[in-house]
């Protein structure tokens, strides 16, 4: 058994614990976090962490940074097969293309409160549901992004 784990959010190994309790920490686990224009919170963050003028490669570095805290998360809650990519292409298409290309038994996609996070508005679970043959599992975390 794998899932695909697609967020936007920091996950934290205690939100591992509490919210992902449906993901074997013995199967497989791929994390794809997108690149997307950061929040001011983020560029504050940004600013201070990565020496970066460009938007562009500033959105890619914070991308892959938070892949690499997500996987540790996972990591430290005793996953142990886990891996992870980031991706530019929309959610819907991501997820499709990563389930076509591997061996994906179950989607969680980790979003922030209904109302805050503005791809939730876009009815993402359901829409990935609808274009691929697995269960999706919604996750909603309450907290800002960064």
């Amino acid at each position: 058994m794998s899932t695909l784990i697609y967020t936007e959010m920091d996950v934290r190994a205690d939100d591992v614990e509490q919210h992902l309790t449906s993901v074997d920490r013995t199967s497989a686990v791929r994390v794809i976090v997108p690149v997307r224009p950061l929040t001011t919170d983020e560029e504050k963050f940004v600013a201070v962490e990565f020496d970066d003028n460009d938007a562009v490669e500033r959105d890619v570095r914070f991308a892959r940074w938070r892949l690499d805290a997500v996987m540790d998360a996972l990591r430290s809650a005793g996953h142990t097969d886990v891996d992870g990519q980031t991706s530019a292409d929309s959610a819907v298409d991501t997820i499709e293309h990563a389930v076509e290309d591997g061996n994906v038994d179950h989607v969680v996609v980790i979003t922030g409160p209904t109302g805050v996070a503005g791809w939730i508005q876009m009815d993402l679970p359901h829409r990935i549901e609808r274009h691929v043959d697995r269960p999706v599992t919604h996750v909603e975390l309450d907290r800002a992004h960064a």
